[in-house]
């Protein structure tokens, strides 16, 4: 193609194309017409050459691969027959000692452990795995309470529930008699095989372990900043702590797993040359020796324990009608009586109609974005009342079957019905706040299972996020309590007035009806107008009240409810 793309230029220069003007150059275009001349699109031809290569191309490929593939099964097939056969074992065998050998792992003999290996054992990793123990026994061993609500918590991660066994194991690779065994064995002539028992204990623990550096480090970095947290630790310790871990866990999977693995290898083959075994066998393992095993152990026993506690309570509390239960129940009847009337009547009609357990399993299973909160949550709580306030009782003043009368109070015209509307839209801001808590609550979930920041980056991010969420959940209670202030002083305007001349509703006594099927089920059917009002008044006040107190605050979650069931 590229050559006759040159025979035609060759052609225009000789025929001096460029220095004729344009209509001598239709005259000669329009006599080449008329002698048969035949226009040729030389981009279209040179795109179907360029196809018929791609598709040469292809073809070969394919052609390459179809070989490529009849190779690996002779490989596959040659494989087979090697595995049966006494030379290709020998190879094999050989093959791995050179390799232990180079690696320094064992003298020429095949018999001896190199000393500068054994010293690696003896100092460079031995020191590693005391570091690693120093680090978590305040975590491991030190509180009781503690660990078992770190381990709890750790336990409870349906993602990966095994990031506290992976812990305990690495813990568990330290044991003071294999190193001293290899200390006093190591210069014997027979060295590999006077400590191989004790070499593959120790690479059985790492074993175990060995596909889950990055599990492992995650698990690492959430149990000590949980105990950073629970214990008020500096947070330079912990990143401190959390960093020479993982440093250790490096050096462990880096330097110490792979030369392991290549020392037992050989190992391995010179064992089946007397027997046919398989590597699991070869190193021992128990049923112990799978991840896993301890996890269930520990969530068998906290079953057991919480079954224990329940059955030790029920024999307690015997006959004498659940002593406990009623304690309980008298304290909260105390502490309602303390209130007045219409809050003791607002927190009866939450607690009937809010079942917040029941929501947040709700939110689970239906993949809601809201099944990030959790119950103690102020803003859950909140969200959750305001809701309720309006799905019952909004009613009273967007809808037409109350009817509000306009009043004069100190010459200035009064409509309640639209200030109560005002109001009503100003909780609409409110809900772009609820999506931004809810943005900043999946972000520090999101962050927390982030395997690829580093801990300085984490805590750092972690923080912002954490002072972002206080300040728009005090924003939100903040101007909630205004607003169910204002809510609560109108209604009791309006039945302040209720027997007045002028009364603010006209139709007081009224008998409200609601379709069911339209308009769901609602507590003020088949109620008065005044009930209602009444009944909004409570929980507007009741609403104000729990605002000042147990969900007011800097804190974020509510530790134990006087007032809420939840």
């Amino acid at each position: 193609m590229s050559n006759e793309r040159e025979r035609i230029d060759d052609i225009r220069q000789r025929l001096k194309m460029k220095e004729l003007s344009e209509s001598e150059k239709k005259q000669l275009f329009q006599k080449f017409i008329d002698a048969g001349g035949e226009v040729i699109d030389l981009d279209a031809q040179e795109r179907r050459a360029l196809k018929k290569t791609v598709r040469t191309v292809s073809r070969e490929r394919e052609q390459r691969i179809a070989e490529l593939e009849k190779a690996e099964k002779k490989i596959s097939r040659a494989k087979k027959t090697e595995e049966s056969n006494p030379v290709s074992q020998w190879i094999e065998l050989t093959a791995a000692r050179i390799t232990c050998v180079l690696l320094g792992l064992i003298r020429w003999n095949g018999r001896q452990l190199k000393e500068s290996f054994v010293n690696f054992l003896l100092y460079d990793f031995q020191n590693t795995l005391l570091q690693i123990k120093m680090i978590l026994a305040s975590l491991l061993y030190q509180d009781k309470a503690i660990t078992a609500e770190i381990r709890q918590m750790m336990l409870a991660d349906s993602a990966f529930p095994f990031g506290y066994e992976l812990i305990y194991r690495l813990d568990k690779l330290y044991e003071e008699e294999y190193f001293k065994f290899l200390s006093e064995h190591k210069m014997d002539p027979e060295s590999l095989f006077e400590n191989l028992e004790v070499l593959k204990a120790i690479y059985r623990n790492l074993f175990v372990i060995q596909n889950y550096q990055t599990s492992l480090k995650l698990a690492v970095e959430k149990a000590l900043l949980k105990e950073g947290e629970i214990r008020r630790l500096n947070s330079r310790i912990t990143e401190q702590n959390i960093k020479s871990l993982f440093m250790a866990i490096d050096m462990i999977y880096e330097k110490v797993a792979d030369r392991f693995y290549t020392l037992m290898e050989y190992a391995y083959r010179l064992e089946r040359q007397k027997k046919k075994i398989t590597f699991r066998d070869f190193l021992g393992m128990k049923p112990e020796d799978v991840l896993g095993y301890y996890t269930d152990q520990w969530k068998e026993e906290m079953q057991k324990a919480m079954q224990e506690a329940a059955k030790k309570q029920v024999s307690e509390q015997g006959s004498s009608g659940f002593l406990f239960a009623e304690e309980e129940n008298a304290v909260a009847k105390n502490v309602l009586e303390s209130l007045n009337e219409y809050i003791q009547k607002g927190i009866s009609f939450i607690n009937e109609r809010i079942h917040w357990r029941e929501k947040l399993m709700e939110y689970e299973s239906n993949r809601n974005p809201k099944a990030v909160y959790t119950v103690n949550d102020k803003i859950f709580l909140v969200e959750h009342l305001l809701e309720l306030y309006e799905s019952e009782f909004s009613f009273l003043f967007t809808s037409t079957r109350v009817q509000f009368n306009y009043l004069l109070v100190d010459g200035k015209r009064l409509d309640m019905k639209k200030e109560l509307v005002d109001l009503y839209y100003k909780t609409m801001p409110l809900r772009d706040r609820f999506n931004e808590y809810l943005r900043i609550l999946k972000e520090i979930r999101s962050v927390e299972k982030e395997a690829f920041l580093s801990v300085v980056e984490k805590s750092s991010r972690l923080n912002q996020l954490s002072i972002q969420r206080s300040q728009v959940s005090r924003q939100i209670r903040r101007d909630l309590r205004d607003i169910f202030e204002q809510y609560s002083g109108k209604w009791l305007f309006i039945l302040s007035r209720t027997e007045n001349e002028s009364p603010v509703i006209q139709n007081m006594s009224e008998v409200l009806k609601f379709d069911r099927k339209l308009e769901g089920e609602r507590w003020s059917n088949g109620r008065t107008i005044r009930e209602a009002v009444e009944m909004a008044y409570s929980l507007a006040d009741t609403i104000h009240f729990l605002l000042l107190g147990e969900l007011g605050g800097n804190s974020l979650l509510i530790e134990k409810s006087l007032y809420l069931k939840i």
